[in-house]
């Protein structure tokens, strides 16, 4: 009877024994690798000495040499006829660019998508047909800069309630598009990084800037010349503090309220022209809403937004934001939390696919590598088949204070 199971019919080829690493070595060599390692790792001391961290890299380097990972994809800007004009702007020479009667090659990554526009936009009305064509202008329109106050250079909300809102860029609202915000971080402390960003990114997105970086005031400044808007990433203590420290200035769960209050108003001076702020640091600061409600009380008095950043699941931003009246917007999702290009698109379509779910979706690049940058920027070029807006932060905000707002249509 066993025999006969054993004999079954089946031919063994439907049923292949999988080729790993540990199936290929006969079980001599398999035997001896063990004795190896259990006689190595039973001497005294071994293990503490950092025996558990050479197993481990072995593991690793064994996995990576017999899971190779796949060719990285074919960069999309490399048949790019627009990347001769953006090497163009970055040098500040003139440059030639696409006729509209040249077809535009589709990048490569990711792939041509089929399909259909999330809006129709067969049965849009005038006023609709009117928004999506400004909207997707991309014009590098220099933003404003605010009027002269009396409070040591710090922007406020003026006495009838209206915003100090000429840093943010215009938005038309009729646009009926589900909105997509991109938030690059990182900015200010490498040059070259920062030069790469305000060259080649569409004016729409939203640049974050290191609140210690040098010249940070002139960074801001070009950003707003070239149309975009700015936060300020203000450092917050993390979870790891003091052995991750972000430096001078930081804003403690230790320190007094008042001086919390002197360090951020610090910051903002530091910073002129920002819509708002964001950190990418306070993990742990973040997550006391008793240490983050004299922030938002300051924000709520100078008119600026607050962007959640998600660090942690545990974290009270959006909810101390809501609490205080702030206007606020919180990340849907991080486009480089892994780096290989088959991700990066992933992450992209993830987000068109949540802002065509929920009419918005706001991604965020903490750390600008050129992997990054240059994938999200052949892939911005197929926005508008797409069916969606790139817009804005302060165009995604929610806002519960009852103040008006006029950077949607112009200010």
């Amino acid at each position: 009877m066993t025999d006969q199971v054993l004999r079954s019919d089946t031919p063994t080829e439907a049923f292949p024994r999988r080729a790993t690493f540990w199936a290929s070595y006969p079980r001599a060599v398999k035997l001896a690798v063990l004795v190896m390692v259990v006689g190595i790792g039973s001497s005294p001391g071994w293990w503490e000495r950092g025996g558990r961290d050479v197993l481990v890299d072995l593991g690793v380097s064994a996995w990576t040499a017999w899971n190779p990972a796949p060719p990285p994809a074919k960069s999309a800007l490399m048949d790019d006829p627009w990347a001769a004009h953006d090497a163009a702007k970055r040098s500040g020479a003139p440059s030639a660019v696409p006729a509209p009667s040249q077809t535009v090659p589709t990048p490569s990554s990711p792939p041509k998508e089929t399909a259909k526009p999330v809006v129709p936009t067969d049965d849009l009305s005038p006023a609709a047909r009117a928004a999506i064509a400004q909207n997707d202008a991309f014009t590098d329109v220099p933003l404003g800069t605010a009027p002269p106050t009396e409070d040591q250079g710090l922007q406020r909300v003026v006495d009838d309630g209206r915003r100090p809102r000429v840093y943010a860029r215009p938005f038309n609202p009729r646009d009926p598009r589900p909105r997509l915000a991109l938030v690059v971080g990182g900015l200010g402390m490498s040059r070259e990084a920062t030069e790469v960003a305000l060259a080649t990114l569409p004016s729409p997105v939203t640049l974050v800037f290191d609140a210690q970086a040098p010249a940070l005031a002139t960074w801001m400044e070009r950003a707003r010349q070239g149309g975009h808007e700015t936060l300020v990433d203000t450092p917050m203590e993390p979870l790891a503090y003091p052995r991750n420290d972000p430096g001078p200035g930081t804003l403690l769960t230790m320190l007094s309220e008042g001086e919390n209050a002197r360090r951020f108003d610090d910051v903002l001076r530091r910073a002129p022209g920002v819509v708002g702020i964001t950190t990418f640091s306070g993990t742990r600061f973040t997550a006391d809403a008793s240490k983050l409600a004299p922030v938002m009380t300051i924000l709520r008095q100078r008119g600026l937004l607050f962007f959640d950043a998600r660090l942690t699941s545990s974290g009270q931003g959006m909810k101390a934001a809501m609490d205080a009246q702030v206007p606020v917007a919180e990340a849907t999702l991080a486009l480089d939390e892994n780096l290989s290009p088959g991700d990066i698109d992933a992450a992209l379509e993830r987000w068109v696919g949540i802002a065509g779910l929920r009419g918005q979706a706001i991604a965020t690049v903490q750390d600008p590598r050129p992997v990054v940058l240059d994938h999200v920027r052949a892939w911005m070029k197929t926005l508008p088949r797409r069916g969606v807006a790139l817009a804005p932060l302060s165009a995604l905000v929610t806002d519960r204070s009852g103040a008006s707002s006029a950077s949607a249509s112009g200010h």
